[in-house]
């Protein structure tokens, strides 16, 4: 039997050694459990190499893939970059939050935010509420008995800002399960910002 890699068939080589070992044995039986330990013991006390058994995983004549290239590309749909001025939500709708702060004075973080019928909605007014964080339009504090609160600011050119204002950011967790306890907690019925597919419309 050759053994070059063109002619060498390992599924053909154990049948023959099926065949020879157990020769007594009909041809459609395999040896036992203890025959194939015999065997194995036999070929590793002759071979250098390791035992791998890569044949256990598949068909016997299955060949390796074909290793594809392949590049690596990053995902660049991230988040709008704030600092560039990126708002897809647009300008108008900023405006439009930032004057309810203005009218309120001083605002539950949530009553502001919150669209009880909507969660989508409420996500947007949060990305508005953080343009208007950053831009330094709105400031955030808790009062004496734990009330999140979003209170205007007198706007100023960004030139005059100090450089602490305009690095610090705030990481706010909101996922469904803050939306819902948000609305049975403040008891809020009633959406502060406007539904956007009305205004939207007209």
């Amino acid at each position: 039997m050759a053994a070059d890699n063109d002619s060498f068939s390992l599924e053909e080589f154990v049948d023959k050694l099926v065949a020879h070992v157990h020769a007594e044995q009909d041809s459609d039986e395999y040896p036992s459990m203890r025959g194939w330990e015999d065997i194995g013991r036999r070929a590793l006390a002759r071979s250098r190499r390791a035992p791998v058994p890569k044949f256990l995983y598949g068909p016997l004549t299955a060949t390796d893939p074909e290793m594809e290239t392949c590049t690596n590309v990053r995902d660049v749909n991230h988040a709008p970059d704030f600092a560039r001025g990126d708002n897809p939500l647009g300008d108008d709708t900023k405006e439009k939050m930032w004057s309810i702060v203005l009218d309120f004075g001083a605002i539950n973080i949530f009553r502001l935010m919150v669209h009880p019928n909507d969660f989508g909605q409420s996500v947007e007014n949060l990305e508005i509420l953080s343009c208007l964080f950053y831009e330094g339009l709105c400031g955030f504090h808790i009062t004496e008995n734990g009330e999140p609160i979003v209170e205007a600011h007198v706007p100023c050119a960004p030139q005059n800002l100090p450089d602490t204002s305009r690095a610090r950011q705030m990481v706010f967790e909101f996922d469904v399960a803050t939306w819902k306890n948000a609305i049975e907690v403040f008891e809020i019925t009633h959406a502060t910002m406007p539904d956007r597919r009305q205004y939207n419309n007209i």
